[in-house]
């Protein structure tokens, strides 16, 4: 697959990273359940974390969907 289709995006800095961010946020939430339960209370900065690794998954889902999408639409111009 070549860097840049018809349409002149980019792909790679656009889906191709979408596993990334997915895996990230789960990683997130296990190092804020390990640090609550060294004993760490720091309530504010692990929801912040948690937050944080919620949009992580939600930009994850969002660019594995594009992906998945660009992946069909290529199969279909074929």
């Amino acid at each position: 697959m070549s860097q840049n289709d018809d349409d002149g995006v980019s792909r790679p800095a656009r889906a191709h990273s979408w596993w990334k961010f997915l895996l990230a946020g789960p990683a997130i939430i296990v190092v804020v359940i390990i640090g609550s339960a060294a004993g760490i209370d720091a309530w504010f900065v692990g929801f912040a974390a948690v937050m944080f690794a919620v949009l992580l998954i939600a930009v994850g889902l969002v660019l594995g969907l594009i992906r998945l999408s660009s992946v069909r639409h290529s199969v279909v111009r074929v």
